[in-house]
């Protein structure tokens, strides 16, 4: 067994496109003060976030953060048709990660994305009357939150987290969860979207037609030279208080990434640590014996999106370490700060950030 000075620490799955740039550098603070050895930037459908973090670092700033080190990568989203233990047909709007991605070959990948995705989702137009169908199914489902006060603006640009965060406020709380508001929303407010607006509840919303099938995705992926792993397969299944529907719901979780390797080609790994595996020590275990068994790749993060949450530790207060993803150094592709410097010019030329940055003055 390695010697506590040589296990690494590792937080392979964090967003920050959405970060101001002080909040991305109080982000690689964190990494530091979380210990972190070898993070990866996941950010959906871009690697922008490298560019404008990296060549914004001075020499001193690189100094400071040198130890840190990078699996580049990024998060996609397909749809995956799956039947589940009920025998119920539904489009899972799922995501997927992929890492090693070579930034001489990314233009293949931009192309996909630019042809295959649209931004509508993000847009004002829709979130403000995505918000007005959520409040609308929330007082039917006898929630209580202050309505009249929720409205999409800069500071909450997106419906299902303004909704949670309403749902979750202390005046109301207590109320809700005694309705069947999921617990996980408590401390995780951000999952209502994945764990009700792409799950069979009365919140649910059809966005398969916003996104290509997920072969697609996967084959993409790989042609742009990066590996393929699935993150988070127990996020679309709301793990309930009704002890039958909350066995349901995890059955379906394993079920999830059985049917998924069995009906797709070419994805290599598989995240065994995530924040929506909560703290179900089973699924847990049957990720890490799924993966021995079928000599997948693995990874594990938190899920970042903003500064403050954890990049490095799972739900039990545990770091994800080298031992844990037993196999990590079989398959990442590592980068110091100093060869992202000098590489990721090529993602500005790709996707174009400087000549949007002039456009949008």
């Amino acid at each position: 067994m390695k010697t506590d000075a040589n296990v690494e620490i590792f937080g392979l799955h964090n967003h920050i496109s959405s970060l101001s740039s002080e909040e991305k550098i109080h982000f690689l603070d964190e990494c530091l003060t979380n210990k972190a050895n070898v993070v990866s930037i996941t950010d959906h459908r871009t690697l922008s976030s490298y560019y404008k973090l990296f060549m914004s670092l001075s020499e001193e700033q690189i100094q400071k953060y040198r130890n840190i080190r990078f699996v580049i990568g990024m998060e996609l989203t397909g749809v995956f048709p799956f039947i589940d233990c009920q025998n119920n047909k539904r489009n899972i709007v799922m995501d997927i990660l992929c890492y090693n991605i070579d930034i001489e070959k990314y233009y293949k990948l931009w192309h996909f994305i630019e042809s295959h995705y649209t931004d509508y989702m993000n847009t004002r137009e829709f979130q403000v009357s995505e918000l007005q169908r959520l409040i609308k199914i929330a007082k039917q489902q006898g929630f209580k939150a202050d309505y009249d006060k929720l409205t999409i603006n800069d500071e909450n640009p997106f419906a299902a987290n303004t909704l949670s965060y309403a749902l979750i406020d202390s005046k109301y709380v207590d109320y809700n969860l005694s309705m069947g508001l999921l617990p996980e929303f408590v401390t995780n407010p951000r999952t209502f979207f994945n764990r009700y607006c792409k799950a069979d509840t009365p919140f649910y919303l059809d966005l398969s037609p916003f996104f290509p099938p997920i072969q697609e995705v996967i084959n993409a992926i790989i042609e742009c030279g990066a590996l393929p792993f699935l993150d988070h397969p127990a996020a679309y299944f709301p793990k309930s208080q009704d002890k039958i529907d909350n066995r349901i719901a995890w059955l379906n979780s394993r079920k999830f990434v059985i049917d998924f390797f069995q009906n797709t080609k070419g994805v290599k790994g598989l995240e065994i640590i995530h924040p929506s595996f909560l703290r179900e020590k089973d699924y847990y275990q049957f990720l890490e014996n799924y993966s021995r068994v079928f000599h997948l790749y693995v990874s594990g993060g938190t899920d970042y999106h903003k500064n403050g949450e954890r990049i490095t530790t799972d739900l039990f207060g545990h770091n994800i370490t080298s031992e844990r993803l037993y196999n990590f150094e079989e398959w990442a592709k590592i980068y110091t700060i100093e060869e992202l410097k000098n590489i990721v010019e090529m993602i500005n030329t790709v996707e174009g950030l400087d000549k949007k940055k002039k456009n949008s003055k």
